[in-house]
């Protein structure tokens, strides 16, 4: 399993025009096949004028479940080009759906997997994709005389701190990626004399970082 992997966190909306047929792109971060079907729907029923809604969607990871349709286009010219965008990408959690205005001049398969994708690729770039980490979380209780210097470490190295309690000693809890947990609680014993005690370890926890700040999942 990957430690970091890509999801979508907001979703955002694209365009792609090709000799007056228009596509427009909706992306959605989802999480479940409820979610999926939900949002279809929407999509159905605010561009309810329009030929085709095609769709491409993931979520889940290793193994994550997906799926796509090229909703009465012709095979292969929409949904899968659509997944191929978001694979491409490495991004999970995430659906995309593109509905078709025809502007009444076929595009032939280039042109429609050309603007399936265009139309994908302009979602993605007003949508908010950001990084899941598989991880530890570590609870340790420091004297105050560290707590600077473990500041210090969590700048330097891929770990950050989730919550502070002060009290007659620091209670700080770190979410470190879980292929550096050792390495870092070598560090922290090595640079605390081993005075900084880890008085509890939760080995599987996932978390993201939102505008600098940590998220626990």
């Amino acid at each position: 399993m990957k430690n970091t992997y890509n999801i979508c966190y907001e979703g955002g909306s694209g365009r792609y025009e090709d000799r007056k047929s228009v596509f427009l792109c909706d992306i959605f971060p989802v999480h479940s096949e409820g979610e999926i079907t939900a949002c279809l729907e929407a999509v159905r029923k605010k561009y309810w004028d329009a030929g085709h809604h095609c769709y491409a969607y993931t979520f889940g990871a290793f193994p994550e479940q997906k799926k796509f349709s090229d909703d009465g286009e012709p095979s292969q010219t929409a949904g899968k080009p659509m997944l191929d965008v978001i694979e491409g990408q490495g991004i999970h959690d995430i659906l995309a759906v593109v509905t078709r205005y025809f502007g009444g001049t076929l595009l032939g398969t280039g042109g429609l997997v050309r603007a399936y994708q265009g139309a994908v690729k302009d979602g993605l770039a007003n949508a908010t994709i950001i990084e899941r980490h598989h991880g530890e979380l570590l609870h340790y209780v420091i004297d105050y005389d560290f707590y600077g210097r473990l500041q210090r470490i969590a700048e330097k190295e891929n770990l950050y701190i989730c919550s502070t309690d002060f009290s007659d000693k620091v209670k700080i809890s770190l979410a470190v990626d879980k292929s550096e947990s050792l390495n870092i609680m070598n560090k922290v014993e090595e640079m605390s004399a081993a005075r900084a005690v880890l008085s509890d370890r939760e080995e599987d926890r996932y978390f993201i970082l939102v505008n600098g700040k940590v998220s626990l999942l």
